[in-house]
């Protein structure tokens, strides 16, 4: 996966409600996408080459499996790299937004997160309302409903990436 996604790394970005995407010193890192091209043309102005695919169509199929949820409404997976100081504060992954009827609709109802090395120091992933954190180790997974039966956020999973203080970490 990370060398699949190295010559596509650009800088991240965040969503902003009142300003759509953009770039935020809330997070220091670099991604790409891997994501169904069928679905998705093209993501970031950037054709999908066909081996992203294939691992994209593989990977969605074991977290079907895992899960037991349809992943037909998945985005694509963000894969992430952070080198020394990158970080990630404190954010929901669900966009928490509702049209004028208050019907939560396009929102992310989970989240799995993947390390896909061991961090020397810093890197943890920290919820602090649930007393929560997790060191990057390579092959461990992580995952979070973000959302109520409801459709509502869930408040309990702000989380926050933290410092790499040496080393990097790729996670997705």
């Amino acid at each position: 996966m990370k060398s699949l996604t190295t010559p596509h790394l650009n800088s991240a970005n965040v969503f902003n409600p009142d300003a759509g995407v953009q770039q935020s010193e809330d997070r220091i890192s670099n991604n790409a996408w891997l994501y169904d091209p069928d679905r998705y043309p093209i993501i970031s102005g950037v054709p999908q080459p066909p081996e992203q695919a294939h691992l994209y169509r593989v990977i969605n199929k074991r977290l079907e499996d895992c899960t037991g949820l349809n992943g037909v409404g998945t985005e694509g997976f963000q894969v992430n790299n952070y080198g020394i100081g990158g970080h990630y504060l404190w954010h929901y992954d669900s966009l928490y937004y509702n049209d004028k009827s208050g019907t939560y609709k396009n929102d992310r109802l989970a989240t799995w997160m993947f390390y896909l090395n061991d961090v020397v120091e810093g890197g943890n992933t920290v919820f602090t309302r649930l007393n929560i954190a997790i060191p990057p180790m390579k092959g461990a997974a992580v995952f979070w409903y973000n959302l109520h039966p409801s459709g509502l956020n869930d408040f309990r999973t702000l989380h926050a990436g933290c410092p790499i203080l040496q080393g990097t970490k790729w996670g997705k």
